[in-house]
């Protein structure tokens, strides 16, 4: 009642999260789920033995986990009077637990805290194994290790309950005083969290442990020091994985020599071993297979020393996204993963019993052992792709990693990502088929090990695939970076030399320009609200019913003003569009100027492959001084043509403004060579498109444009010149075309 009336005062905020997450999710739905699934296997063992007592060992297994699981969904709902930023302060995070930043406190309740889980997963190792616990010392540890994980669990809400308790009433943390510290938290620079180093010695002593196992085993030729090693490797491997990428900014050479005499030590020492105790008991395939097995993780070995150097060179941020997330609560899910498989493996020895001779206790679990270490594999093989997949820019992420939109669309899926989908096919359905091995009183070993070994090989298979393919991908995604910083860094030297010329000559109009203008003028009109002329030559009048106004965004270019003007067209009348577009840019006009007229520059060729554009080029046989011409094909959707315009670009300078006018022209296209077949005027109804290109037919819809650019110098702000861009431009598609299609293209056309 006390807990009730505190969590009545809390926020708003505090008060939903804490109905939702904490009682609604924490307590009814998973709670109480865990709970009724921990009472069918009772069920089913009293139901299948004719004397209940051989169920105690699932009876007491039972009560333990649902006792802690009742528990900690009381911690959770007692947690709820606390306000969740003094929760939150008194959390132990992966991020503060990976850098050893922790103080005593801390370290003693992270210590209770894992001492409670692998508690919980001792007892998940026994829940629905057979035994009446006759023997006395197996009684004593099972009931040791329920009440010491009860215990731990209990002296953690006690030890929280009692400093938070103080807390509050001391007044430590106001609510103003909250406010003004998350304001300075998140005004600071961002600090990268690195890994501390006591990772990299808990892991080199694991593995000089298991090692020395696999070498006794080898001398001694006895199966239960196979079977413990076997048992305990998948710990051992995931805490070398850990040290392996945990400082991945360590380049030294010193640190370098320490991590390949680490891993080389470390799996050619074991594997060697596990050669040689094969070759003594005459079972030379094995042998064979286990040096297959030591070039294999050669391999591996050397493509991770690469991805290890990648990842040292990402941002600070997608670093400690990396480290904190994707390695740190990654490795915990593959461990308490790994812990529940060697649970299971010990339900076994429990059955069976410990008995000192050699084919008995340990050595009667080897099938099982031997199911639990390659499902094991399988697992860190996992943990190692998502390693992989995060090792990528987080702007590059989406590009290269396969997602479930790719795998449903079919799209950018390569012959090799379907092979590797098909071997990760194969390593789960080996998994399963183990999995459900495990509990099966006889096994035919031949077939486990086939299985176990194919399932093996798919993983690995599709491991070394991936980390290939990602390391391949981001040196041509690098290399492809340093192209595009170049191409702007010449297309800025290209805009400043255009810039001088056009401010040391003003290249006056030509005869045949003045039409040009006049008829991109009157599209112009006399502000933001008046469109300008209806008729012309592309013009078309018609009812006020069916004339679309409206404004129009993109979310690329939030900053500028757009609208459209579309009239729909009836059953075989062409589609034609007006858009107009006003915005601010930080340069001169000039500067804006020659920018506009690079339309072949080194950053708009980029996009237009990106977009999926067939061609985009210039015909230099026809430019001026003042006057550029274009060609270029734009890429429309199934089942519709793709859009063909050539069109010129003329500019004029008057006082403090600039113009760039461009207008469709009739000159069709030799894509291959660049340059210009035949010429003449305007003719909508005579033209149909142009058919030459790279060699092959296009077969393109010639469509029609014209617009005009307005750029108005602006008053110099801070030494920062600006100017007014004014965009209005009316495009016919020559053809009919959807009106979702036009409202879609014209933002893009405007941003």
């Amino acid at each position: 009642m006390k807990l009730r009336s505190h969590i009545a005062k809390l926020t708003n905020r505090d008060l939903s999260y804490f109905l939702t997450n904490d009682v609604v999710l924490g307590g009814a739905f998973i709670g109480s789920g865990q709970l009724v699934f921990l009472m069918f296997a009772s069920i089913r063992c009293e139901k299948e033995k004719e004397k209940w007592t051989e169920c105690n060992r699932t009876l007491i297994s039972q009560v333990g986990l649902s006792a802690m699981v009742g528990l900690y969904v009381i911690i959770k709902l007692a947690s709820g009077v606390v306000p969740k930023y003094i929760l939150e302060k008194h959390t132990i995070s992966v991020k503060k637990f990976a850098a050893m930043k922790i103080n005593t406190e801390e370290f003693v309740l992270a210590v209770l805290l894992l001492m409670a889980i692998g508690c919980a997963l001792f007892m998940l190792g026994n829940y629905g194994t057979e035994g009446n616990l006759d023997n006395d010392e197996e009684r004593i540890i099972l009931f040791t290790v329920m009440f010491t994980g009860l215990g731990c669990l209990l002296v953690t809400a006690v030890w929280k309950v009692i400093v938070i308790r103080g807390e509050l009433w001391r007044g430590e943390l106001s609510d103003e005083r909250h406010l003004i510290e998350v304001s300075s938290s998140t005004s600071e620079e961002f600090v990268l969290t690195e890994a501390s180093s006591f990772w990299i010695c808990v892991a080199v002593l694991l593995t000089t442990l298991e090692s020395n196992f696999y070498v006794a085993n080898a001398i001694t030729l006895d199966k239960r020091l196979f079977t413990i090693a076997s048992m305990a490797f998948p710990i051992v491997a995931l805490a070398f994985v850990a040290a392996f990428f945990c400082q991945p900014r360590r380049h030294s050479p010193k640190d370098m020599l320490v991590l390949r005499l680490h891993g080389t030590s470390f799996f050619y020492v074991s594997l060697g071993a596990n050669m040689v105790r094969d070759y003594r008991s005459d079972n030379i395939p094995w042998a064979a297979a286990y040096l297959a097995l030591t070039v294999l993780l050669t391999i591996f070995f050397h493509f991770g020393l690469k991805l290890r150097a990648n990842i040292g060179r990402l941002p600070d941020k997608d670093l400690e996204t990396f480290l904190v997330d994707t390695l740190g609560k990654g490795l915990l899910k593959t461990l308490f993963s790994v812990l529940f498989l060697l649970f299971r493996t010990t339900k076994c020895a429990f059955e069976k019993g410990f008995d000192e001779d050699e084919e008995g206790g340990t050595a009667n679990c080897f099938d099982t052992s031997w199911c639990a270490l390659c499902i094991a594999v399988y697992l860190i093989n996992w943990f190692i792709m998502n390693l992989v997949g995060s090792s990528v820019r987080s702007e590059w992420r989406n590009d290269l990693n396969l997602s479930i939109e790719k795998i449903a669309q079919m799209s950018h899926i390569s012959l090799r990502r379907g092979l590797a989908g098909f071997l990760t096919l194969v390593t789960g359905v080996c998994a399963i088929f183990l999995f459900s091995l495990m509990s099966a009183n006889k096994m035919d070993r031949t077939t486990i090990r086939v299985i176990g070994i194919t399932g093996t090989g798919a993983s690995f298979g599709v491991l070394i695939s991936e980390i290939y393919s990602s390391l391949k991908a981001q040196s041509r995604r690098a290399k492809a970076e340093i192209a595009k910083m170049i191409g702007k860094r010449q297309d800025r030297t290209n805009y400043a030399q255009l810039a001088a010329k056009m401010r040391q000559r003003r290249i006056p109009l030509v005869e045949d320009q003045e039409p040009v203008f006049k008829r991109c003028e009157e599209l112009l009109g006399n502000g933001w609200d008046d469109w300008g002329t209806e008729g012309g030559e592309w013009g078309r009048g018609g009812p006020r019913s069916r004339m679309r106004s409206r404004t129009v965004s993109n979310s690329k270019s939030p900053d500028v003003k757009m609208r459209m003007k579309y009239l729909e067209p009836k059953r075989g009348e062409r589609s034609i569009a007006t858009g107009k577009a006003v915005g601010v840019v930080d340069c001169s006009t000039e500067e804006a100027a020659s920018s506009i007229l690079s339309v072949c520059s080194n950053e708009k060729l980029r996009v237009n492959r990106e977009e999926g554009n067939p061609a985009r080029v210039e015909l230099r046989e026809k430019a001026r001084e003042n006057e550029r011409v274009y060609a270029m094909v734009h890429k429309f959707p199934f089942p519709l043509a793709n859009r063909e315009f050539v069109f010129r670009m003329i500019t004029k300078f008057e006082e403090e403004k600039a113009l760039v006018a461009f207008e469709s022209v009739s000159d069709e296209v030799d894509y291959e060579d660049h340059r210009v077949i035949s010429s003449g005027d305007v003719d909508l109804k005579e033209l149909k498109g142009s058919n030459f290109g790279y060699g092959v037919e296009l077969r393109t819809v010639r469509a029609f444009t014209r617009g005009l650019w307005l750029l108005e110098d602006l008053p110099t702000r801070s030494e920062i010149k600006q100017c007014r861009l004014t965009y209005v431009v009316q495009i016919d598609a020559g053809g009919y075309l959807p009106t979702w299609l036009i409202n879609k293209k014209m933002p893009e056309a405007l941003g």
